[in-house]
């Protein structure tokens, strides 16, 4: 275990912090993003081509979850979704579409949580619902990174 319990964490360059990253990727349109919906959850991700690496950004507003808990409860069921994925381990998911940049964010309001059994089907139904986006825009990836192979193969261009 490293220092300050942090062995599991992300490295701070693969966090979007700054406002105008975050605003960048939901402001995107065309060719190379992603747009994903769940239950709970809205998934945007901008691909390209280039160097190796996985960026991620994650949103709770106080307008969906008035609590400072629960939207923190909220984040850390996302990052742990996130850990979990392949999308932040780039050399095991081999594409033509290396750059990842997506952002997560809650789309409805959280209910307040009562104690226990409650409290463990919220935190359930939220864990699920982050996960069947990342992994939906896993099979995105793969399937653009499949068309993107099978046109260099022949020589096409699809751009």
């Amino acid at each position: 275990m490293a220092l300050g319990g942090r062995a599991n964490s992300f490295p701070q360059k693969a966090k979007i912090k700054k406002s105008q990253d975050f605003l960048t990727v939901l402001k995107a349109r065309g060719k190379g993003v992603v747009r994903l919906s769940g239950q709970w959850f809205e998934l945007k991700a901008v691909l390209t081509q280039g160097k190796v690496s996985s960026r991620f950004g994650l949103t709770v507003g106080k307008h969906f979850s008035k609590r400072s808990v629960d939207r923190n409860l909220v984040k850390r069921i996302l990052r742990e979704a996130i850990r979990h994925s392949v999308l932040t381990h780039p050399a095991e998911s081999p594409s033509a579409l290396q750059s990842r940049t997506f952002v997560l964010r809650l789309k409805k309001k959280v209910p307040v949580p009562a104690e226990g059994a409650r409290l463990n089907s919220l935190k359930k139904e939220l864990s699920e619902d982050a996960n069947r986006l990342l992994s939906q825009l896993e099979a995105r990836i793969q399937a653009v990174s499949y068309t993107h192979l099978r046109a260099h193969e022949t020589g096409r261009n699809l751009v």
